[in-house]
């Protein structure tokens, strides 16, 4: 059944207009995605069937988000989910609440009529809204959403989750998707090392680095040393501490420790990377994350990021803007 839906994918593709395609009706295996997404939430909307139309829609809004964010498929189930409470995923461009058209039924007075009916700008101007949220890649899809939207309904999104998820797994084959663990707790970022990393030469380097990765995947825990549950500091510290290296067991001591690292371009894998965090400040750096090296060219951290997260590796680019300080805790030895 799986090959059918993919065939009549691509039949889509040819032909939009000649297809019906019944993705949940026809009783195909929801992908893993469909336990996904912040909060564990998901509800999967039994009988739903999708035009052509539809789905070439949905296919539109996919394809635009993985152009503007190619490693958050979660923003796509958050675009899908919004435009389908907000217009049945049809490009409706008959003025119903005030002046809003479109996919996400966004207003003209705001958006401007050349963007809100069209919908691949449509789709960019949710996304650049979206990615303004604060900890939107953590909020439940329903909270997110609403966040963009300001809706009267706030919590009408979540009712279609489970059919964006699917529609993300679908028409984004091989995408990493927003997971909740077993205990609730969720990944963000990369919890396997990206494609293309290259590890540390250097030893010390290395067994630091090493280290961290083994914690991929488990829960954040405030206080947490491991071995099952970690906060910022506390992993910080324990990877040092494989290659010899004594760390002060807070952020507030950790900034400190070591020699200053003066930009993003000289750091060295086990570099330490101090943000404000949720309540700290750039003069008194609140989150820590570890440089551990890049991958084709893009650099990397490791981090235990906050209550229901679990460690990660995001972009050291995301926290561009923030970065209160960067510490290296020993002299290196190349």
């Amino acid at each position: 059944m799986k090959s059918v839906i993919l065939a009549l994918v691509a039949l889509l593709v040819l032909a939009p207009t000649t297809v019906v395609v019944f993705l949940l009706a026809v009783g195909v295996p929801a992908a893993s995605a469909a336990d996904c997404g912040p909060g564990g939430s998901a509800q999967k909307v039994e009988g739903t069937s999708l035009s052509a139309e539809q789905l070439a829609n949905a296919a539109t809004i996919v394809s635009t988000v993985k152009s503007l964010l190619p490693d958050t498929p979660y923003a796509a189930t958050v675009a899908l989910a919004t435009a389908m409470q907000e217009s049945s995923l049809t490009n409706n461009l008959q003025q119903v609440d005030h002046d809003s058209i479109g996919l996400f039924q966004q207003r003209v007075s705001i958006y401007g009529e050349a963007t809100a009916a069209d919908p691949v700008k449509s789709t960019t101007a949710f996304i650049k809204r979206l990615v303004k949220v604060p900890n939107w890649q953590v909020e439940p899809l329903s909270v997110a959403a609403q966040a963009v939207q300001v809706s009267a309904n706030p919590n009408a999104y979540a009712q279609w989750q489970g059919l964006a998820e699917d529609l993300t797994s679908k028409l984004w084959p091989g995408a990493a998707t927003t997971c909740s663990d077993s205990d609730g707790s969720i990944s963000t970022g990369l919890t396997g090392i990206p494609k293309g990393f290259v590890p540390p030469s250097q030893a010390q380097q290395l067994a630091v680095i090493d280290f961290a990765m083994e914690q991929l995947g488990k829960p954040y825990q405030w206080g947490g040393s491991g071995p099952d549950k970690w906060d910022c500091s506390g992993l910080v510290q324990a990877a040092w501490a494989q290659a010899g290296v004594a760390l002060p067991r807070t952020t507030a001591g950790q900034v400190s420790v070591g020699v200053d690292v003066p930009s993003l371009q000289v750091m060295e894998p086990g570099d330490l990377i101090f943000i404000p965090g949720s309540d700290g400040s750039i003069s008194n750096p609140g989150h820590v994350g570890m440089y551990a090296g890049d991958a084709n060219g893009v650099q990397y951290l490791i981090q235990a990021p906050h209550t229901g997260a679990v460690v990660d590796m995001e972009k050291v680019s995301d926290w561009v803007g923030e970065i209160a300080a960067i510490r290296r805790p020993v002299v290196s030895k190349q």
